[in-house]
């Protein structure tokens, strides 16, 4: 399905748009690797807050939530975003210990809190993870640029991985920020003046309430209690160890600053978290009268139904407004996750192999290649698998959490935690949420990513026990200075 010219020429100049602001930004404040990295490290906290909830505000939240709430999940679909929020106030809490350590990635805390190996290691495992969660934001994009233009779905993906790229090896931190920033308002902005016209189009709010199922606006019947459990567990433990959340604590200005930045993007999931869920009821409620054809619905196909419910519903220019949110939502945390996987790539597998640790310029150099090397990879991973969006995110989520998400916080202010303990832990954990998503088996419908976590905790505590390194002083860990 095509859309309006004038759909595509705003979203046409809203690229353009992105385009424009990282070469600016690559021209003002870009000199050396912190810059490139964290931004120089003075970010306020609402250009931190806007990065972080652009951030995590994806396709999943967006598109997979519009998904799920027209389907069995309904109004609790809210939960997959109020559960971030959660997690960003237990953020907030720990945010000035974090930054504290004043490390571009989390990689350089465990070089320098447990050695070489356990950086190589949880190095590798974030840059496959990250990998993975650029190609789910790619495939977001691509399904979305198909459905405007009916552009094949490769072409779609292979044009929106070259736009992210190219604003994200411009400037880096500084500009995934800024561009963060206008697109936290597209997508605030679009989806949210979607919501009038859908109900008018669906016969207004009595019609919408009278034709919906028992239990489509339960907050939890459809979701379940265990979900909301996992997916509190997920964001937890998968976005203190998430180098694209933690690269912007880490390019706070000081610690108030992150502090207030985390607890702001808390009240930004809390308000946005309704707005996709009432997006895919109205939905569900306009296929029910026939309003949205059978064909159209076939059409749509996986993760198509907020596109769909904009062509229905909105006047031009606002549904391009909406496609350029939809697109917004996407890219902020394509962007993120390159950058993030690029970084750790030149910070911290690099300099052990190649050395250059105090050379910001080489680093710098190095993190623009990672971003062409991995920013290809997410494209082509997104061409090969252009499967369930938020299935595909809880994967790489959850691969990446079980293992290093104890040797990250403990070692913050434990000082027995052991080099062996946190190998241990993120081999352990890894391998064993691999085996039970590989084989699709969840123990008492259990996520694999809590029996991934409880494993890894226990050959953290144990083996470090067992078999301490050198205990450093209590007053050099990060919690206590």
């Amino acid at each position: 399905m095509t859309v309006s010219p004038i759909v595509l020429l705003i979203v046409g100049l809203y690229l353009c748009g992105m385009l424009l602001l990282g070469i600016w930004a690559s021209r003002s404040r870009i000199k050396d690797a912190d810059d490139f990295m964290v931004a120089g490290r003075r970010l306020p906290w609402y250009i931190l807050a806007a990065t972080l909830a652009a951030t995590e505000v994806g396709g999943g939240s967006c598109m997979g939530v519009t998904q799920k709430a027209y389907g069995k999940w309904g109004l609790g679909s809210a939960w997959y975003i109020w559960t971030m929020a959660i997690t960003f106030v237990i953020f907030a809490l720990v945010a000035p210990m974090l930054t504290r350590t004043r490390c571009r990635t989390i990689p350089q805390f465990f070089r320098e809190r447990y050695g070489d190996r356990s950086a190589v290691m949880a190095s590798l495992l974030m840059i496959v993870s990250l990998i993975g969660l650029t190609a789910v934001q790619m495939i977001a994009t691509g399904k979305i640029i198909q459905f405007m233009t009916g552009m094949s779905y490769i072409h779609a993906v292979i044009l929106s991985g070259i736009v992210v790229i190219f604003y994200t090896y411009l400037g880096g931190m500084w500009s995934v920020s800024l561009t963060d920033f206008v697109q936290w308002i597209f997508i605030v902005v679009g989806m949210a003046a979607a919501i009038p016209f859908a109900l008018s189009k669906a016969g207004g709010y009595d019609k919408v309430m009278s034709s919906l199922p028992p239990g489509k606006l339960s907050l939890f019947e459809g979701i379940g209690y265990g979900q909301i459990a996992s997916l509190v567990v997920i964001y937890c433990t998968s976005f203190l160890v998430g180098q694209e959340a933690m690269q912007r604590l880490y390019s706070a200005k000081d610690e108030a600053n992150a502090r207030l930045g985390a607890l702001a993007t808390s009240g930004f999931y809390v308000v946005f978290g309704f707005i996709p869920p009432a997006l895919g009821i109205i939905a569900y409620s306009m296929a029910g009268q026939g309003i949205i054809s059978a064909s159209a619905l076939a059409d749509a196909g996986r993760d198509g139904m907020l596109p769909l419910v904009a062509s229905h519903c909105l006047p031009t220019f606002l549904t391009g407004i909406l496609f350029a949110g939809l697109i917004s939502a996407t890219m902020s945390s394509a962007d993120s996750d390159l950058l993030g996987a690029a970084s750790i790539w030149s910070n911290d597998l690099a300099p052990i192999f190649w050395g250059g640790d105090k050379d910001t310029t080489l680093c710098m150099r190095r993190t623009k290649q990672a971003v062409f090397v991995v920013g290809i990879a997410g494209t082509v991973v997104a061409c090969l698998q252009p499967q369930s969006i938020i299935n595909m995110l809880k994967f790489s989520f959850g691969l990446r959490a079980a293992g290093p998400f104890f040797p990250f916080l403990l070692g913050h202010f434990w000082p027995r935690g052991s080099s062996l303990g946190a190998e241990s832990s993120i081999a352990g954990a890894t391998i064993l949420v691999a085996i039970l998503k590989y084989t699709g088996y969840e123990p008492w419908g259990i996520d694999p990513v809590i029996p991934g976590l409880l494993v890894g905790g226990v050959l953290y505590l144990l083996l470090s026990l067992l078999k301490p390194d050198k205990e450093i002083p209590t007053e050099n860990l990060p919690a206590k200075a």
